[in-house]
């Protein structure tokens, strides 16, 4: 009997990954999540898994709802509401060298506050469409 063993490829999942950064003088830059998601991220490509970025923590901005309309059928009715965004809970403190990634939502809420942010970018998917990671990061 002969056996075949396909070639497996693990990733690496970390809570942080280290990069050098040439706009901060070749030093090292610490990536962190402050998503409830791993983060898998992937070659520019998109063909190939690199590493995966646990969560650190979860940073989320306050949502506040305020109902100003009802669409009602016989058996039940459901709010419309308006929804706007208040306070930042759950991120660290800044500290330089560290970036933190962060929900779209929660980016804007701390724009123009905090510099260390960032949000996932290049997004790649699977064969049905759903979101399985990112090719980088971004800024807002």
């Amino acid at each position: 009997m002969i056996l075949y063993l396909a070639p497996i490829f693990i990733m690496m999942i970390k809570s942080s990954v280290s990069f050098v950064s040439p706009e901060h003088d070749n030093n090292i830059i610490t990536v962190d999540n402050y998503t409830p998601h791993l983060i898998s991220l992937y070659t520019p490509d998109g063909r190939t898994q690199l590493c995966g970025i646990s969560s650190s923590g979860v940073a989320r901005a306050k949502e506040i709802h305020e109902t100003i309309d009802r669409l009602t059928t016989d058996n039940f009715n459901v709010p419309v509401d308006k929804v706007s965004y208040g306070e930042v809970d759950g991120l660290p403190p800044e500290k330089e060298g560290v970036y933190h990634v962060v929900s779209m939502i929660t980016a804007l809420q701390c724009a123009g506050k905090r510099n260390d942010l960032l949000i996932v970018s290049g997004t790649v998917r699977d064969d049905q469409g759903r979101i399985i990671g990112c090719t980088g990061f971004a800024r807002v």
